[in-house]
């Protein structure tokens, strides 16, 4: 449970986890039915494959693996 001082709008953090296949993690993730915001896949410019969940307390995952070669 919330403290009562907790507001979602203000205190909010984020979390990036470095894996070895973010696509798999996201399917995994997204299938489980759970509430919150899922941000798709997709190629950064910075060489990762990435994708986010804000969770219902305003807690960014963001979470990347390196990109597939050929």
């Amino acid at each position: 449970m919330l403290s009562p001082e907790h507001d979602r709008t203000r205190d909010g953090a984020e979390i990036y986890l470095y894996v070895s296949d973010a696509d798999a993690l996201y399917t995994t993730w997204s299938s489980f039915g759970v509430k919150g915001r899922f941000i798709s896949p997709h190629d950064s410019p910075y060489g990762l494959r990435e994708f986010a969940f804000v969770d219902r307390d305003g807690t960014a995952h963001r979470v990347g693996s390196p990109l597939r070669q050929g």
